[in-house]
């Protein structure tokens, strides 16, 4: 027996606030920073050190 596929929901909205998202942009870490970090955390999670 086929099990009956439910439709997701979903926000059909595609406003974007550019205002909001200019603030969010300013206030994001350099993309440098970003690496450096992503390296720490691999770090972490290397089970030989």
């Amino acid at each position: 027996m086929a099990k009956k596929i439910q439709p997701i929901e979903r926000c059909d909205s595609d406003v974007i606030h550019e205002e909001i998202v200019n603030k969010v942009r300013e206030k994001m870490p350099q993309e440098e920073t970003l690496y450096d970090l992503a390296e720490l955390f691999k770090v972490f999670g290397d089970s030989t050190r």
